[in-house]
């Protein structure tokens, strides 16, 4: 993979960190084809417990496309609240039971 084409000899790579906007989730059925992309046999998403099964304390952070803006969640603190509340979570964050990608699947 990538960290043993790049290391130099004598690097000790104690842990190595992917990071992006990968356009996809991992409980979506539309996304289902990405979930089992082979990036998941070289990285650990932490999150997943399998292709299409997220752990059970994991919770999205997909904003609804509507609610982006509004005053509750753009500092960090609000995001946090929004997060943390069930009701607000599904105001302003995506399901991830998304069928097919349209732009009304991100909005209320």
């Amino acid at each position: 993979g990538f960290t043993q084409e790049n290391k130099e000899k004598g690097d000790n790579v104690l842990f190595e960190l992917l990071c992006g906007d990968f356009n996809f989730d991992n409980l979506s059925p539309a996304d289902a084809e990405s979930t089992r992309h082979n990036l998941f046999d070289e990285y650990i998403d932490v999150c997943r417990q399998r292709p299409g099964i997220d752990k059970q304390w994991t919770v999205g952070t997909e904003m609804r496309q509507d609610h982006m803006c509004d005053s509750l969640v753009i500092t960090p603190e609000g995001l946090r609240c929004a997060l943390e509340d069930p009701a607000l979570r599904q105001c302003h964050i995506v399901d991830g039971d998304i069928v097919e990608h349209t732009k009304e699947a991100l909005v209320c």
